[in-house]
């Protein structure tokens, strides 16, 4: 019998076993790694898990602080005046930039900034920082697109001044964190200031802050809003009227004030130069004062009005009527002399006023005496600040009255050697408007303030007014009349002292002070013109400036006219307005007859045009007589008829038409 081979294991099955030693190999580490990762999985979720989601937190998100808007400021008439905006800023995440100094290339050229800057900023060891703020929109898109890890834009507010220059001086500006710097800005920074939040904000992988519900500010944290006094329209108003005056005098600049006389608020601060605060950088330190309440100067002549006050006050029965002054000779003060450029004889106290006589003012305060002089100029004001609401007021100087020598008791009663602000002016002219009643100032509107005063008698006030009238009237402040309002005031032409010393012959103020209208004040109105070339008196630069304000004020607050308009002014209209419309005209002849025309007769007015019939008219027609004018050119025909008796007429009426046209073909 034969035997079986031996078995031998093939290679195909030595590849096989080796195969499952490697299978059986794997699923060991397999098995292992699984239990590691269960483990370490185990040990996260259990055990690290707070402090692995407290450092992912930090990784991903970030801290911002950011305030709510600024509070908005309006004027009387709720015209906004001040507002904030949301704008675009730059930011960076230093820690999350790669390449910070290929970054601040790019971001260089994009922001128009310096390379180096850039590179300091995004190599400090920070979390997050500024790089540029206050963006515009073009520029904030170019820089997302740049797609830089780290870099990114974020709004915040920023303060804007739709009304640019207007009231600059009163409201101020801020910095770029939107703190005051000046003006209301800055007296009612906190109150305007917007309240903090804190923002906790979340990165995304490249590094840039995702924004969400959480980000928007909410209304609750905006500041305060602020209301103030002046009246838009006004101010708007007392600024082109003295920018133009400064501007055709060559002044150096000037300050107006308007003060409403029943409440003591403040309708208007001008001052010129200005500057716009939405670029407060453009322009020097010095156009950013505001020169109402900083700057201080001499009064002049303006100031006599003060001394008549103490005068009237000291006699109670005194009428400022009666001849007070019979000789108009230089008045002798121990070595010194006191004159007038023009002397006048016979002048009563109003006439000290009218023609603005030095010996007249020094004669009234002397004889009322130095320290009842001085308690007036007290109470009405001087000496001190007036308490306004507004950064940087100064007092003025006035100095005691045992200090004075006997010549600057007399210099002090016409306005020299005695130092006021503007506002300090303008409130006390308009206490003399209230019956003699000082309101102190007001800036915000419904703002508690010091209690007003008496300061002179209602009844003496009211002389006052009467003669600031005349001044007007048939004094030096004659181009202060306005055309349909009764105005009073006083001018003022003040030298400016000499730093060589003494007064300067060159240097003036020129002022106008006063208020309208007579028959029951409304507004106070003060007008400074700093150094002006050539003209330089009151009278001629500031009246005025006055009258172009005070018209503008009293039409903004509606105040009825108190009387018709002059001819000069009607006849002035009526040219302008013929030329283009055919509408009737009615106007009112209230200027007494000056020549008598045709024995007492109405005169014909056949083919006269209409301006040279009006102008006969307003010679010959009683006051109160209506004159009635139908289409324009040349009177064709008249009612009543010529011939017709002057002291019956109540109403004329002009027939006119185009004159024929020869030149035509």
């Amino acid at each position: 019998m034969k035997r079986p081979d031996s078995i031998t294991i093939g290679e195909d099955s030595a590849k096989t076993l080796l195969f499952l030693r490697r299978v059986l190999l794997m699923a060991l580490l397999l098995a292992l790694a699984f239990i590691i990762v269960t483990v370490r999985l185990t040990r996260i979720q259990i055990f690290e898990s707070s402090s692995l989601r407290q450092m992912a937190a930090q990784q991903q998100k970030r801290q911002m602080e950011l305030n709510g808007a600024r509070g908005r400021i309006y004027d009387r008439n709720n015209t906004l005046l001040a507002i904030s905006t949301q704008v675009d800023s730059v930011y960076a995440d230093p820690s999350s930039i790669g390449k910070p100094r290929e970054a601040a290339k790019q971001l260089a050229n994009v922001l128009d900034m310096d390379n180096r800057y850039i590179f300091n900023k995004l190599a400090k060891d920070l979390g997050f920082v500024w790089i540029k703020r206050h963006v515009d929109e073009d520029t904030a898109r170019r820089v997302q697109n740049l797609k830089i890890r780290g870099i990114g834009t974020i709004k915040e507010g920023k303060r804007f001044y739709p009304k640019k220059k207007m009231a600059s001086h009163i409201l101020g500006f801020v910095d770029i964190d939107n703190n005051g710097l000046e003006g209301v800005e800055k007296r009612f920074n906190s109150k305007l200031t917007a309240k903090k939040k804190t923002l906790e904000v979340m990165r995304d992988g490249k590094g840039r802050l995702v924004r969400s519900a959480q980000d928007d500010i909410d209304s609750k944290l905006d500041g305060e809003p602020l209301t103030l006094t002046i009246d838009a329209t006004i101010q708007h108003a007392a600024e082109e009227a003295l920018n133009k005056a400064v501007d055709s005098s060559g002044a150096l600049g000037g300050s107006v004030v308007v003060v409403d006389v029943k409440s003591g608020e403040i309708l208007a601060m001008a001052n010129a130069p200005s500057y716009d605060p939405n670029n407060p950088g453009d322009v020097p330190t010095a156009a950013r004062r505001n020169k109402a309440i900083t700057d201080v100067f001499e009064p002049g002549s303006v100031f006599k009005t003060f001394s008549a006050a103490a005068f009237l006050e000291k006699d109670p029965h005194l009428d400022p009527d009666r001849v007070m002054l019979s000789d108009p000779t230089p008045m002798r003060v121990n070595h010194y002399w006191v004159k007038d450029l023009h002397p006048h004889k016979n002048m009563t106290a109003t006439d000290v006023l009218v023609y603005s006589s030095n010996v007249g003012a020094a004669t009234m305060a002397m004889t009322v005496g130095r320290d009842e002089f001085y308690k007036i100029l007290k109470k009405l004001g001087f000496g001190a600040k007036t308490g306004i609401n507004l950064q940087g007021e100064i007092g003025g100087i006035l100095s005691r009255p045992d200090k004075w020598a006997d010549i600057q008791f007399a210099n002090i009663s016409f306005g020299q050697g005695v130092a006021v602000t503007t506002l300090q002016l303008a409130m006390a002219y308009a206490a003399i408007a209230n019956d003699g009643y000082y309101n102190p100032p007001k800036i915000i509107k419904g703002e508690k303030v010091a209690e007003g005063r008496q300061v002179i008698s209602k009844a003496n006030a009211k002389k006052l007014q009467k003669m600031l009238g005349e001044v007007v009237q048939r004094g030096t402040g004659r181009r202060a009349a306005l055309a349909e309002y009764s105005s009073a005031g006083k001018t003022g032409t003040a030298q400016k002292s000499d730093p060589a010393g003494g007064y300067s012959q060159e240097l003036y103020m020129a002022l106008f002070a006063g208020f309208a209208p007579i028959e029951n004040p409304q507004v106070a109105i003060i007008v400074n013109i700093d150094e002006p070339q050539g003209e330089h008196q009151g009278g001629t630069v500031s009246a005025p400036v006055f009258k172009e304000v005070a018209e503008a004020s009293l039409k903004a607050l509606l105040v009825p006219a108190t009387r018709n308009m002059s001819m000069k002014r009607a006849i002035a209209k009526l040219s302008r307005s013929l030329s283009e419309r055919d509408a009737p005209i009615q106007l009112e002849i209230e200027e007494e007859p000056e020549v008598p025309v045709q024995k007492g007769q109405l005169p014909s007015l056949n083919k006269q045009s209409a301006h040279t019939a009006l102008v006969s008219l307003s010679k010959i027609l009683p006051p109160k007589t209506t004159v009635q004018i139908n289409g324009s050119g040349l009177v064709v025909k008249q009612e009543p008829a010529a011939g017709t008796p002057l002291a019956g007429i109540k109403n004329v009426v002009l027939y006119c038409e185009p004159a024929p046209d020869n030149n035509r073909n």
